[in-house]
């Protein structure tokens, strides 16, 4: 499953970033999505989420969007992390910026709707990164059947 979350996520990259956004890019379309657009959408493509949230705000509350992401996500310690799972990460002075967390070639990365690079992109995990993660979800996969 994790391989599936993946690879829906990294078919949203080159997704141009908009805020609010939730049109995944096309061969017709540049699409438009930001940092919780993109979560939302690979749990709807997936079907793992029913639900769009579109009435935020561009610097949310930090403990709006972590009740946001407990009432959809099932929260995990820092330790049971692994590829496809989300990380929350402070985005300024607070937890505002969702990922999803990659491996490639043995490397962590960071698949998210990325404001400065216009678009969705995957980099490489590194340390000014990882020193923002403030929580870390999975979705809910066990709650659908997930066999196809």
């Amino acid at each position: 499953m994790r391989m599936h979350i993946l690879a829906c996520a990294r078919s949203w990259i080159g997704t141009r970033y908009q805020h609010l956004g939730r049109r995944k890019r096309t061969s017709d379309s540049l699409g438009a999505v930001d940092c919780g657009g993109l979560i939302l959408g690979v749990g709807h493509e997936l079907g793992f989420l029913d639900t769009f949230i579109d009435d935020y705000s561009k610097f949310p509350n930090e403990e709006w969007v972590k009740e946001m992401c407990s009432d959809f996500l099932d929260s995990l310690r820092f330790s049971e992390m692994l590829p496809g799972d989300i990380l929350l990460l402070k985005w300024g002075r607070s937890a505002a910026h969702l990922g999803i967390l990659g491996c490639y070639q043995g490397n962590y990365t960071l698949i998210h709707a990325h404001a400065q690079s216009r678009s969705v992109v995957e980099q490489r995990l590194e340390e000014e990164w990882k020193e923002r993660i403030v929580g870390s979800y999975r979705y809910r996969t066990h709650l659908y059947d997930v066999s196809v």
